[in-house]
């Protein structure tokens, strides 16, 4: 088997990254670009090891009865940002349900975990965050799948109808990249320019244009009527509903407890989740400066159920003795570190929230190991259109 050579392949299931996994005749794994579970494909080997290969499916012998013809046409240029519009917007919570299944069966090694259906958010108009390169024309382009040429992106049909203004109208000049940022239920408007900010045309009115690295920029979003400040630079949910839905599990997870006295919000961003807990005290720690500076602002109207914000690495943390800890980590997930600070907590509950499932069952393999229950994951699609998946998982002690 070489690269380059065409092979028809039956696809089984998606795994995370959104590949379909399929089997040579030989018993050996292919990763299947553009494939669904159930479909016969062609496909084209694009890397060849010993003990797998990665293909590309170039035509659908047997479609699946969830392939779709993509319904942006920026897909067909290239477009690397939605790798799953071939599969239809229904399906899509079934396969990233698949995902989480299959990442904790073979990861975590918990198969018989209660995995609940997936959470569906709206698949059109919502990415409120967009970070894009300029090409030669001024204009904002993604890079092209698998090169670095740039396709163009206006008309995007998940961006936020603001951000979408700026794609469509705006020119650029000579800047680099540029990062779009939109307040969900305010539609504030902020647009950083790695490049000559003052050269911007066609920009839409009420919009903040400043420099990438202006560090007191910032906008406000409404979550639940709560008015949250966000700088530039602070990572904040980027679907325009997801913080309202994240807020709810996490609030219906620790509502069993009763009264909480102490809790620990790690990885606590601009403190979105701690801003929604009842409880006497709340730690956040962030390691971000802009995002830390922003908690102590959205925090600061608790009152007398007091919050402390610590701009620190998660993994030089002491919590002290919390009821619950509530964990956000990026993608690389809580690791040895992390897992260390919130078993020392000695929590009864941990919500851990993950972002990519891999990582999450690593995680959570490591977490039962130290005596904690793993009660249910509950995978939200906060990315429609793509493989991404979020995992809301809750864990007991004993």
């Amino acid at each position: 088997m070489q690269v380059g050579d065409e092979i028809e392949l039956t696809c089984e299931r998606v795994v995370a990254g959104g590949d379909a996994i399929a089997r040579e005749d030989d018993g050996r794994i292919v990763f299947v670009r553009g494939g669904l579970p159930g479909e016969v494909v062609a496909a084209r080997v694009d890397v060849v090891r010993k003990d797998r290969l990665n293909a590309t499916a170039v035509a659908i012998v047997v479609p699946s009865a969830d392939r779709v013809d993509s319904p942006c046409p920026k897909v067909a240029e290239g477009c690397g940002g939605c790798e799953w519009q071939h599969a239809a917007p229904g399906a899509q919570g079934a396969l990233k349900h698949s995902i989480v299944v299959d990442a904790l069966t073979r990861i975590a090694r918990m198969p018989d975990t209660r995995v609940h259906p997936t959470i569906s958010l709206a698949d059109r108009d919502y990415r409120t965050t967009l970070r894009a390169l300029v090409a030669p024309d001024g204009r904002l382009a993604l890079r092209r799948r698998g090169s670095h040429d740039p396709v163009g992106i206006d008309g995007c049909l998940v961006a936020h109808p603001r951000v979408r203004e700026v794609l469509d109208n705006t020119n650029f000049a000579d800047a680099h990249e540029v990062l779009i940022r939109v307040g969900a239920g305010t539609d504030e408007l902020l647009v950083m320019v790695d490049g000559d900010a003052s050269a911007v045309t066609g920009m839409p009115d009420g919009a903040t244009v400043v420099p990438k690295h202006d560090s007191g920029a910032h906008f406000s979003a409404l979550v639940r009527d709560r008015r949250f400040r966000i700088s530039g630079g602070s990572f904040f949910q980027s679907h325009v509903h997801s913080p309202e839905v994240l807020v709810g599990l996490v609030q219906a997870a620790v509502a069993p407890l009763g009264h909480l006295h102490r809790v620990a919000d790690m990885y606590a961003g601009v403190g979105l989740f701690g801003a929604f807990i009842d409880a006497d005290s709340i730690i956040a720690i962030e390691a971000s400066r802009a995002a830390a500076r922003d908690a102590k602002s959205n925090l600061s109207g608790r009152g007398a159920r007091g919050a402390i914000v610590v701009c620190a690495k998660v993994e030089s943390a002491d919590l002290g003795d919390c009821d619950v800890v509530i964990a956000d980590p990026p993608r690389d997930g809580l690791g040895a570190g992390g897992v260390r600070v919130v078993n020392d907590a000695d929590p009864a509950m941990v919500v851990l929230i993950s972002c990519e499932p891999a990582a999450g069952a690593r995680d959570l393999r490591a977490l039962t190991g130290l005596g904690f229950t793993l009660e249910s994951v509950q995978p939200v699609d906060q990315f429609p259109h793509t493989s991404h998946v979020e995992m809301v998982s809750i864990l007991r002690r004993g």
